[in-house]
């Protein structure tokens, strides 16, 4: 019998094979359950939770099917968009990268703090634990960057198109610094890869830690290839297509779960509320993000005139839906591959084999 490779057994104990995070991981773990309990509280205190209730069971079922539609072509774009992101020399199969997208987003329902994320990742690569990391992660930052670019045009259009208070001109100034900042770092990463790396590996070894030198080197090595592997118009142009259907969705899809509750809410103030929630990743939560996405649903309700009790209603009618195609989506994609979490792990990219044509 095998065993695993000691990058992929590094918080396994010698003693009782248990796996155990890293302590940082676990902090932030506990602090994102402490913030959801927080935004609960407040919700609790502040809304009329009997109203929102009562306009939860009004939901109209036939006007369902819209939304739901719209969630398909959403979650389908999305992995099409991820799938695109990947350099033609690593790309797997559609339909293996649908897998490990579709689990990713369940398992972002049951994990803390994005966990999912990293889950696709490294479901969708194969090799040394730095190198694979390194590959999806790139893919992973290309997608979170081309996201933020989106949302920071929706902010600022809607800026323009309502009257937002103070804070929200905080919240776009500072978006666009991130944005910003992240661009910056990634195309330095991307243009200085060899240089970069080299700079990485000395600044390891100089704090005396040689064996991590080698697993950052080839971390920051897969990760530029990664990154420079969607720096083409044509790629860059059909991920923005992809990205701008995305949060088109997003919107269109809160209107729809609106409307079925009766809400006066239209597609650009339903696109408004799918970027605040958007944002609002970015905070450390609780698994699923139970009551902070309500929370941010009735703030960002608010700033369209909605009634607190209404913006609960439709965060938990929202949130429901999500974690619903979730679910489904997840499990859809391993039947739909014909795979088992076994050959996902046996099989997967290699950095020295060709996937697919070039484009």
């Amino acid at each position: 019998m095998t065993t695993a490779p000691m990058e992929d057994r590094q918080w396994v104990s010698q003693s009782d094979g248990i796996s155990r995070p890293p302590r940082r991981g676990r902090t932030l773990s506990v602090f994102g359950v402490v913030v959801s309990a927080v935004l609960t509280a407040v919700l609790i205190i502040r809304v009329d939770l009997s109203a929102a209730w009562a306009h939860i069971v009004e939901i109209e079922l036939d006007l369902l099917l819209l939304p739901a539609l719209v969630t398909l072509v959403n979650l389908s774009t999305r992995a099409i968009r991820w799938w695109l992101i990947f350099p033609a020399r690593f790309r797997l199969g559609f339909g293996r990268t649908f897998f490990a997208f579709a689990t990713g987003g369940l398992a972002n329902y049951l994990l803390p703090a994005r966990g999912g994320d990293l889950l696709r990742c490294y479901l969708a690569t194969r090799g040394k634990l730095a190198e694979r990391m390194g590959l999806g992660l790139s893919t992973l930052a290309v997608e979170k960057i081309f996201d933020a670019l989106c949302l920071l045009v929706i902010v600022t259009v809607s800026g323009m198109l309502f009257a937002p208070p103070d804070w929200y001109a905080k919240m776009q100034t500072l978006v666009a610094l991130v944005v910003t900042l992240v661009i910056a770092v990634v195309a330095m990463i991307c243009w200085n890869a060899a240089r970069f790396g080299r700079w990485a590996e000395r600044a390891i070894r100089a704090l005396r830690f040689s064996r991590l030198a080698e697993r950052i080197a080839g971390f920051v090595t897969m990760f530029a290839r990664g990154l420079q592997g969607t720096v083409s118009l044509g790629r860059l142009s059909l991920i923005g297509g992809c990205t701008g259907l995305i949060w088109i969705c997003e919107g269109a899809a809160i209107w729809g779960l609106s409307r079925a509750l009766c809400f006066e809410l239209s597609i650009p103030g339903g696109m408004l509320v799918a970027t605040i929630l958007g944002l609002s990743r970015a905070i450390p939560a609780g698994p699923g993000q139970v009551g902070s996405y309500e929370f941010f649903m009735v703030t960002a309700t608010g700033l369209l005139g909605m009634a607190s009790d209404q913006g609960l209603a439709l965060g938990l009618v929202t949130h429901a839906w999500v974690m619903l195609f979730a679910v489904a989506f997840g499990f859809s994609g391993a039947i739909a591959t014909s795979t088992s979490m076994t050959t996902m792990f046996g099989r997967g990219v290699t950095p020295d084999r060709e996937h697919s044509t070039a484009d």
